[in-house]
């Protein structure tokens, strides 16, 4: 028994947030994803936000750049690019491409 709770514990995510929405999705849950994400040569380790009152979840990737962050966050219905740096935040709607790439 003792085997299979370990076992079962690994392949498990590791909390980070949970809260309030205020809207129909109920409420958050931030969770780091064990498994590692390619994006453009670089490794990341997948934020996944899901919630209560719906089966969406989004999975966030950030990259951190010289001068820049580039949040990308894929779900099954939309994937997005955030671009923050001191100049501008912008975000650009992703092709189907992108999500071949974090999976």
């Amino acid at each position: 028994m003792l085997i299979a709770t370990v076992c079962l514990t690994s392949f498990a995510r590791k909390f980070v947030a949970e809260g309030k929405t205020f809207t129909a999705f109920g409420d958050y849950r931030i969770e780091i994803d064990d498994n590692y994400v390619t994006i453009n040569g670089l490794q990341h380790k997948p934020y996944i936000i899901s919630f209560t009152n719906s089966d969406l979840e989004a999975r966030v990737m950030i990259t951190m750049e010289k001068n820049c962050r580039k949040y990308y966050v894929f779900s099954d219905d939309l994937s997005v690019q955030y671009v923050s740096n001191r100049h501008y935040f912008g975000v650009e709607k992703l092709d189907r491409s992108w999500r071949r790439k974090a999976s």
